[in-house]
């Protein structure tokens, strides 16, 4: 019997991995002749890794121009990124793209074994609009996001390993992760330990391609957000450019008082306070970076079947079917997830006013008025 649960458990991980392998691939392979997708930006930027240029937007967008019809592509990801998109950047481009869709979304499935249930429900991630929209654009919200839920999920039982993968998260894509430093103020010092480490590991391997890469990454920021003022692009992020100061400020503190109380309730809420409460304080998001939100969303969808339960279910429900797509979309699904808690406690009341009645009922077959 010892020997079994360990075999049935690697089985069970191996047959999902290359099921979400598969689905990854298909994505990929699907879309691919009908629209430019995002990795050509992590593929072109693979490949010009050691240039002084690289976050020269113009430039970068003109190493693009094999592919047609091209809008500017800047390469706006910190330098920590290259240590990923470096070595498909080497392979022809066909197949970086496949294997990266296909490697990208069974780290996502896997990860999303830590928090659902049964596991194997997982598999149903690739199904999903959020997740085919992210691996159909080839996004990199799927490597980012895998090492976020998954070291959220385990910072309690294996906390030196949740701290390296939430280091991870924030260094490739730091946007959905910046709030992912207060899971850590009340879990054991591993994890800020282990997340410190892999932060200086990180920062110096990315030193490999030259030190001003830093210095231009932070210089291109700027240029980017007024890219996306002016191309008017459809963002997820409650920090709106066109918000007044005050109301900024209140949905910075608003975004961090969430995840602050998120972080202390199950893995799936954590998850979901964290990135959520990140898109309070981040200037830029798209679509395809909720899919980091789905695996929270399918755990709600599996709950249980209080009232409390229902709520987190039409509210994961409406995300998995690509409903919750806006900033006021993500503030309903806050707010949903709130309320939810709020009723948990009367669920709980109502069930221990009602129990000591239990003891007055007759006993099945019996009648309870006199004989």
């Amino acid at each position: 019997m010892d020997l079994r649960l360990p075999t049935s458990r690697l089985t069970g991980t191996l047959a999902s991995a290359v099921v979400a392998f598969v689905a990854g691939w298909a994505l990929a392979a699907f879309f691919l002749p009908h629209q430019y997708p995002d990795f050509g930006v992590f593929w072109t930027a693979g490949r010009h890794a050691f240039d002084a240029r690289l976050y020269d937007g113009a430039y970068l967008t003109a190493a693009q121009s094999w592919w047609p019809g091209m809008t500017p592509h800047p390469f706006v990801y910190p330098p920590t990124f290259l240590l990923l998109a470096w070595p498909f950047g080497q392979l022809p481009f066909t197949a970086a793209d496949y294997l990266w869709g296909g490697l990208s979304c069974a780290a996502l499935v896997l990860a999303a074994r830590q928090i659902v249930r049964p596991a194997w429900t997982a598999l149903i991630l690739p199904l999903c609009v959020p997740v085919v929209m992210a691996g159909a654009y080839g996004q990199s919200i799927f490597f980012a996001g895998a090492a976020l839920v998954a070291g959220l999920a385990l910072i309690e039982r294996r906390p030196w390993l949740a701290g390296v993968l939430i280091a991870v998260a924030v260094c490739l894509k730091p946007q959905v992760a910046i709030l992912a430093p207060l899971a850590m103020l009340g879990a054991s010092w591993r994890a800020a330990a282990g997340a410190a480490v892999a932060g200086v590991v990180l920062f110096l391997g990315s030193l490999v391609f030259g030190l001003g890469h830093w210095f231009e990454w932070l210089a291109a920021l700027p240029r980017f957000t007024a890219l996306v003022r002016d191309m008017r692009l459809p963002t997820v992020n409650l920090l709106q450019s066109a918000l007044p100061a005050p109301e900024k400020l209140l949905v910075v503190v608003a975004g961090v008082a969430f995840a602050a109380w998120s972080v202390r309730q199950s893995p799936a809420q954590r998850i979901v306070g964290v990135v959520c409460g990140s898109l309070c304080c981040a200037s830029y998001a798209v679509r395809p970076d909720l899919a980091v939100l789905a695996p929270s969303a399918l755990a709600w969808v599996l709950g249980g079947r209080t009232l409390a339960a229902w709520l987190r279910r039409l509210a994961g429900v409406a995300l998995l079917l690509g409903l919750v797509a806006t900033p006021f979309g993500i503030a309903l699904f806050m707010l949903a997830s709130v309320g939810a808690a709020l009723l948990e406690p009367v669920a709980a009341t109502g069930a221990r006013l009602t129990a000591p009645w239990s003891r007055w009922r007759p006993a099945p077959g019996l009648s309870a008025g006199p004989r």
